[in-house]
């Protein structure tokens, strides 16, 4: 068989299935149910800081317990034993919000710890899933060793990795709670709840009134009347969904118990109250159409358009899963980047760089979503810092594919893309990602200038650190290394390096008047700013290490290997420490991914610094002498 044609073939097979990945992306979601939970999904509410769809709000919560936004959980109707199901996101919510009693029954709640696991009485260890009922009987031993963690982080003494986790899975247990009583009134008829509400509205005030006057009232009247507002008044202080809508586009949406109340001076419920309810008792009879004209009603009612736009932006940025999706199609890249380093070069090299296009383009369309939903800038947490990593390492290994034009680029691009995507997906979640910022960081001139300069910073460090990795594997295990491609590695690390000196010294600079605005001192010593600089100074080392002549190309290599270390431990190590203004809290699982990767970065260096025999270019060298 004819090989160009079969080079074209695959290089196309390989391009075609990154498009179709990103394809699918834009295709609207299936039904997985008769009832409407995509158009349910697409209703706004406010939680939190923000406006949001409840299909942002379902996932969210889902994901705060699980680590997962869908759930495989067993298949109770199955007569095989490990047999499961896919439970979206969507529809483990309409339960937890309309029939707690059946979100009861899931196991949702991923425990990872062996000492909580050893609490509850479980003997096996590793990660578990429990339902809201599996832990019912354990609330006042969680409750208890909660209470002491609470005690130990009010007296500022560290806690343990076993008291984070009570204390998280306490929260946990307790949003459950808060979610189940904030759509509808507890109890199986929720319509009838509403209406019996209405109705007592104005009968009621009077026997208030009359009470007051010193008149004669019905005395069952008044007392179920009282009994309704205080619990109105106590679903008000527990419901932590706002679902009615100010008049004032600025102020907070009213949750269950507040639009309840608010009955008693208009004299009339809410309409959306109770077609929330409607919605609840379609559900719980099985009556699909009722519940889909129910959902199209309140989608009229709710159509605002400064909210639904952005609901149905963020309901379409979940389904497509941009960063998601992004590191997919890195993998096809980087596979294009290795194997044209082998065979069938100028076809999987240009194939390497439109995966690499379709890459870039995807985590600018999330970006830019991102800053659009928030109105901030695209940098705002540490979550937010590692796609920007990935979304500017994949911008300079273009820039570098476009010169170099021999899959170096591509490679850089997928490979420390796809890593800094990784990274943010295993992140510990907090709750909403796109939630606005600190008080502190919510000033969007230094959000735009000091945080992105110095991200721009970190990206620069590993990707120099990426290039420097990359030539010394090359020179070691390469079976014909290219003196030429070493060469160009070598000028594209003092490139970027110098980039990192620039961007690092400029952000540091600008943190320091943010900081002198924000807490009146310049510099403070703080862990984050002593990380900051290392980069700063960790850059110029480099630079005039090279300048001087105090290294050659292994050693300036072997400096950039270094350089991840120090912008790793930047970035995540002084967040850890559990002191400073920018302390994020110590995250078990993070230290060990970290101390991982320091201990590769430092076997990387011992091996660039390996006798001279063991160089493939000194071994060809000596071998044509």
């Amino acid at each position: 068989m004819n090989k160009a044609p079969l080079k074209s073939i695959v290089a196309l097979l390989l391009l075609l299935i990154g498009v179709a990945i990103v394809v699918s992306g834009f295709l609207p979601p299936r039904a997985t149910s008769e009832f409407d939970l995509i158009g349910f999904g697409k209703l706004p509410v406010q939680y939190g800081t923000r406006v949001l769809p409840i299909d942002s709000v379902a996932r969210n919560t889902l994901k705060l317990f699980s680590t997962h936004e869908a759930l495989y959980i067993p298949d109770l109707n199955s007569k095989e034993p490990d047999a499961k199901i896919l439970l979206p996101a969507n529809q483990w919510f309409l339960d937890l919000a309309f029939r707690p009693e059946s979100a009861e029954r899931v196991p949702v709640f991923r425990i990872d710890n062996d000492e909580v696991l050893g609490l509850i009485g479980q003997l096996q260890k590793g990660s578990q899933y429990f339902s809201f009922l599996d832990l019912a009987p354990h609330f006042d031993d969680i409750q208890k060793a909660a209470d002491a963690a609470d005690t130990k982080k009010q007296n500022e003494e560290p806690l343990s990795s076993f008291e984070n986790e009570i204390s998280r899975l306490r929260e946990n247990l307790q949003l459950f709670q808060q979610m189940a009583m904030s759509f509808v009134p507890p109890g199986g008829t929720p319509v009838e709840d509403w209406d019996a509400w209405q109705s007592s509205l104005k009968s009621g005030a009077q026997a208030v009134l009359d009470k007051d006057a010193g008149k004669n009232v019905e005395q069952n009247l008044l007392d179920s009347f009282t009994l309704q507002v205080k619990r109105f008044m106590d679903l008000n202080n527990n419901a932590i969904v706002g679902l009615v809508p100010p008049a004032n586009v600025e102020s907070k949406w009213s949750n269950l118990g507040q639009g309840a109340l608010e009955a008693l001076h208009s004299g009339q419920l809410n309409p959306i109250l109770h077609q929330y309810g409607e919605l609840g008792e379609a559900l719980r009879k099985g009556d699909p159409q009722s519940f889909n004209i129910t959902v199209a009603g309140l989608q009229k009612e709710l159509d605002m358009p400064s909210v639904t736009t952005k609901a149905h932006l963020e309901v379409f940025l979940n389904n497509l899963a941009p960063f998601y999706r992004g590191a997919e199609v890195c993998v096809l890249a980087f596979i294009c980047a290795m194997v044209s380093w082998i065979s069938w070069g100028p076809e999987l090299r240009r194939t390497g760089l439109w995966l690499t296009y379709l890459v870039f383009a995807l985590l600018t369309l999330g970006l830019v979503a991102r800053v659009y939903l928030t109105g901030y800038s695209v940098v705002t947490s540490l979550y937010t810092s590692a796609l920007f990593i990935g979304w500017a390492s994949v911008v300079l290994g273009i820039a570098i594919e476009l010169v170099a034009k021999r899959s170096i680029g591509v490679a850089l691009a997928s490979s420390v893309g796809f890593a800094a995507l990784v990274i943010a997906h295993n992140l510990p979640f907090s709750g909403d990602d796109l939630e606005r910022p600190r008080a502190v960081l919510a000033t969007n001139l230094w959000l735009s200038t000091h945080v992105t300069c110095v991200t721009l910073g970190y990206t620069a460090m590993f990707v120099a650190g990426a290039l420097a990795t990359g030539y010394v594997l090359m020179n070691l295990f390469s079976v014909q290394p290219n003196k030429d491609v070493s060469k160009l590695l070598l000028q594209l690390v003092y490139g970027v390096t110098c980039f990192a000196m620039l961007f690092s010294f400029v952000g540091t600079m600008l943190g320091g008047i943010w900081a002198d605005q924000s807490w009146g001192r310049f510099w403070g010593w703080d862990p984050k700013e002593n990380g900051a600089l290392l980069i700063v100074l960790w850059a110029a080392i480099c630079l005039h290490a090279r300048w001087g002549k105090l290294c050659g190309p292994r050693g300036m290599m072997a400096l950039a290997i270094f350089g991840n270390v120090v912008t790793a431990w930047s970035w995540f190590g002084v967040n850890m420490l559990g002191i400073g203004l920018h302390s994020y809290g110590f995250m078990d699982k993070i230290l060990w991914a970290l101390c991982s990767y320091w201990l590769l970065q430092l076997v990387l260096i011992v091996l660039a610094f390996l006798p001279a025999q063991f160089w493939k270019t000194q071994s060809a060298a000596t071998a044509q002498a």
